[in-house]
């Protein structure tokens, strides 16, 4: 559970929202070695399929989609070259 909590807290410090990094979680990336199985194609897949999702809101609000910023996407792709090495 510490291991979620700090991923999800990763996924923020590189930039995504709340929702998104609780969305990536829930996409199937729970710890650091996904992203070895991942490649930076099936990062830009998940992320155009996951432009369609609309998750629900902090504090209960209309559901929304996820904003994935390109940045953040970057980084999640150096990420996954971090974790390659």
């Amino acid at each position: 559970m510490a291991d979620l909590v700090a991923l999800r807290n990763a996924f923020l410090r590189i930039g995504f929202p709340v929702e998104a990094s609780q969305a990536l979680v829930d996409q199937g990336i729970d710890n650091v070695s996904v992203l070895a199985t991942l490649s930076e194609k099936d990062i830009d897949s998940m992320i155009k399929h996951m432009s369609h999702w609309r998750t629900a809101a902090p504090g209960g609000g209309a559901p929304v989609i996820p904003q994935m910023p390109y940045l953040a996407i970057v980084r999640l792709k150096v990420m996954r070259e971090w974790v390659l090495e």
